[in-house]
């Protein structure tokens, strides 16, 4: 037992290639880097892609020991993530969040899930928000058009129980997952066509089509900040989140229920404006934008114009 014990533990200490997307996160990624440093086994590499930040964090990056790629233009997080796979060295890939802390423990946690190191598996661990509540993006069942729909018309969110024992779920987070490189390789990484949001859950049902599993692993735990990059960018880019939504949607369930779901916004889009116009319920200008573009979004579908990644960090009022 003794031996089988250590030869899973030799095998969970192999070489990993930790992958982080940085936009504007001076604020975190120094304390996330020097966390993974002290969890990584020995000779792993940590890799940022930078998303061309007008802060220091491609610089704080590299000084805290990560190899970085900085490009001239924001190409967001699945794009970021594909050229740091296409990169990495090792054929193990831990794929985290800026503003993410792993835990003790919780990289290795992971990686005994890969004891022969090509198994067609993806493994995600348990996220505790800043609050100390998990969060329930953990293990989640993939959203549907009936889910957004009632959230869109009733600002209900789903619950949903979070397991207490590792195994097999529809998804994880994003924010922090484990994946071998020949998984990664076969799927083609992430579909850049997602350009915020949804990119992950899109990688879990195909790599689930194709006969891989996707696991929960709660041992394996790390501090979520959440939204880091997000909340530095104007209110419209919740139009980006909701395309990822509709996409995702219409791979899954077809055209027909991502054309219902779209009309669902269309009636909510004009319901908000209508109401700003007649002055019975104001919004500021930035609300008004964000109307406008999911306005947009519900007649034109995937097509819309003007749904761009944001170039430089907003202040919101």
């Amino acid at each position: 037992m003794s031996d089988r014990r250590s030869a899973s533990e030799s095998r969970a200490r192999r070489s990993v290639s930790a992958l982080v997307v940085t936009w504007n996160n001076q604020a975190t990624v120094a304390d996330c880097i020097s966390a993974l440093w002290r969890e990584l086994p020995p000779k792993s590499e940590i890799l940022t892609f930078d998303n061309h930040s007008v802060d220091g964090s491609p610089q704080i990056a590299e000084a805290g020991g990560a190899s970085v790629q900085v490009h001239d233009a924001n190409i967001g997080f699945a794009a970021g993530m594909n050229r740091l796979g296409a990169s990495a060295s090792h054929d193990l890939l831990l794929l985290v969040n800026p503003d993410l802390f792993v835990d003790s423990g919780a990289i290795g946690t992971l990686l005994s899930h890969f004891p022969m190191g090509n198994e067609r598996k993806i493994v995600g661990g348990l996220l505790i928000r800043a609050s100390g509540e998990p969060d329930p993006a953990s293990a989640r069942p993939f959203p549907t058009a009936a889910r957004l729909a009632r959230w869109l018309l009733t600002r209900e969110r789903s619950c949903w129980p979070i397991p207490t024992s590792a195994q097999e779920v529809e998804s994880v987070s994003g924010a922090f997952f484990a994946i071998t490189g020949e998984l990664w390789r076969e799927l083609d990484g992430f579909d850049e066509a997602y350009l915020h949001s949804g990119e992950d859950l899109d990688l879990f049902w195909r790599a689930a089509r194709r006969g891989a599993s996707v696991w929960f692993e709660p041992a394996a735990t790390a501090t979520h900040l959440g939204e880091a990059s997000v909340r530095q960018a104007s209110l419209e880019i919740d139009a980006l989140r909701l395309y990822g939504a509709f996409r995702l949607v219409r791979m899954r369930e077809g055209a027909f229920a991502a054309a219902l779901l779209r009309l669902v916004l269309l009636l909510r889009s004009l319901i908000v404006l209508a109401l700003d116009v007649l002055r019975i319920h104001r919004l500021s200008r930035q609300r008004r934008k964000r109307a406008k573009a999911l306005l947009s979004l519900a007649v034109q579908g995937e097509r819309a114009s003007g749904l761009r990644l944001p170039v430089e960090p907003e202040t919101r009022a």
